[in-house]
């Protein structure tokens, strides 16, 4: 069980309910939070705001631009999933 969790990894869905900044979607840790910070007035964004939903992709040039290097990587080594659940 431990060796899947450590290689398993979020796919994140259509994004509406997992906040960027507060909650541990990023890393297997679930202590973990991202440590860039936040843009004044966006604390509370949600990971839907990453996302380029109608090409089905993540907005590579958004999250290159909010996040450090090794986040942004990490972000964009996520599965995307649409709303129907395809890779």
């Amino acid at each position: 069980m431990e060796l899947l969790r450590r290689r398993s990894r979020w796919c994140m869905g259509n994004g509406h309910t997992v906040k960027i900044w507060q909650d541990s979607w990023v890393s297997n840790d679930e202590a973990a939070r991202l440590l860039s910070p936040p843009l004044t007035g966006f604390e509370n964004a949600r990971v839907v705001l990453l996302m380029d939903v109608h090409n089905r992709r993540w907005d590579t040039d958004l999250i290159q631009q909010l996040f450090f290097p090794f986040e942004a990587d990490l972000i964009l080594a996520l599965p995307f999933l649409d709303i129907e659940g395809r890779i």
